[in-house]
């Protein structure tokens, strides 16, 4: 029943529509009803991210809704997350950009974990922004994190003690090679530019408050050219080169 999906897919499945857990299944399996009311999404998720079938993704501790408007957040950007904090919390700071939001994932989970902060979020998709906000309104975020629509930098006057952004990653000759359903997640959110990270790698300290930090979410193909502009490598939880963080001084 569950050849072509993993474990995490069915679970969710599971999850959603029976109110049941993988583990649940495996100690009581499912009847006949549970088995025919699970079957079409089985075989929907064959071609579609399950978050996008049910609208919903789980992040840290909180639930998004998420459409094929936005990347779908993963498990790695909960580390980007969680390193942010801690920096925010031992610099007191207390304006934050973050470049790209997508789904709201990141400065909704930095909002609700710390009180006295503000966040300005961009995205060059507008259609992004639309998911972003509904997010932004279920967690009452409003009065807290601003979006606007702008590509990187663009449109930026002011300083902020934090620059925060996962940067798309995904270079062009491993895009063919990615699952049909990753290519179903909009190719502006995975898609690397060159052109435009190098841009942004110019210009970021003119944003940056003294004292300030830039912290990225990235390729470890971009390891050495962020070593050449003065940026830490930190690995993820997988041993992977996946943050990079710039203080300001």
């Amino acid at each position: 029943m569950v050849d072509e999906l993993s474990r995490y897919e069915f679970d969710f499945i599971l999850r959603e529509v029976l109110n049941k857990s993988y583990s649940d299944y495996l100690i009581y399996g499912l009847d006949k009803i549970e088995e025919e009311k699970i079957k079409p999404y089985l075989e929907l998720a064959k071609i579609k991210p399950v978050e996008y079938i049910f609208n919903k993704a789980y992040f840290r501790d909180i639930v998004l809704y998420v459409d094929e408007r936005v990347l779908i957040p993963r498990n790695e950007t909960e580390q980007l997350v969680d390193i942010a904090i801690e920096i925010i919390k031992e610099k007191n700071y207390k304006n934050i950009l973050e470049i790209g939001i997508g789904s709201g994932a990141i400065s909704i989970s930095l909002a609700l974990e710390i009180n006295n902060i503000k966040i300005f979020a961009n995205d060059i998709s507008f259609k992004a922004l639309e998911v972003a906000k509904i997010n932004i309104k279920n967690y009452k975020l409003d009065n807290r994190i601003f979006l606007f629509c702008s590509d990187t930098l663009k449109a930026i006057k002011s300083k902020f003690d934090m620059i925060i952004w996962n940067v798309p990653y995904v270079f062009n000759e491993e895009y063919e090679y990615l699952s049909e359903k990753v290519k179903c997640e909009p190719a502006i959110a995975l898609l690397y530019n060159d052109e435009l990270f190098e841009n942004f790698l110019k210009n970021f300290k003119f944003f940056l408050s003294k004292d300030g930090c830039c912290l990225l979410e990235i390729s470890p193909k971009l390891s050495n050219k962020l070593k050449k502009f003065n940026f830490e490598i930190i690995k993820d939880i997988y041993d992977v080169e996946r943050f990079s963080l710039f203080f300001n001084s």
